[in-house]
């Protein structure tokens, strides 16, 4: 019993620093892990506003696209009830052309204007242009 007793106390000695280096080796892992789980938290928070500020532009270009038609057609009308002549137009007419291209500019400006800069990040120029247009189209609506 006098030489099991060592080798008992030997062996629980290897098992205990065996586990404390399991232990650490586990909690070294679950850090690892957390970092990972906050950096998805992250990613997804951001994938989330790229997508809102994604259907915001497409919901402005949407609007955009009403106003845009319906110019369309009245121009269509001018030209059928008027000619092709632009000099001989009614001043109505004139500022209804007038109207459309400057809503075809508007829509080149919002195509043209990047959501995203080379980092993947939000830019702040498509929040600045959005804000712009949507305050416009409620003038325009009103």
């Amino acid at each position: 019993m006098t030489v099991l007793a060592p080798s008992i106390g030997a062996i629980l000695l290897v098992v205990g620093v065996k586990s404390q280096v399991e232990l650490d080796k586990a909690l070294a892992n679950q850090a690892q892990a957390m970092q990972v789980v906050e950096e998805l938290r992250t990613l997804s928070l951001q994938c989330s506003a790229i997508r809102r500020r994604s259907v915001l532009f497409y919901e402005l270009l949407a609007r955009l696209d009403i106003q845009f038609a319906q110019l369309i057609s009245d121009m269509n009308r001018i030209v059928d009830q008027e000619g092709e002549d632009y000099a001989t137009f009614l001043p109505t007419s004139k500022r209804t052309i007038a109207m459309a291209a400057t809503m075809a500019a508007t829509i080149k400006e919002v195509l043209d204007t990047p959501i995203l800069n080379g980092d993947g990040d939000l830019t702040d120029e498509s929040k600045a242009m959005a804000d712009q247009m949507n305050t416009i189209l409620a003038k325009m609506s009103q």
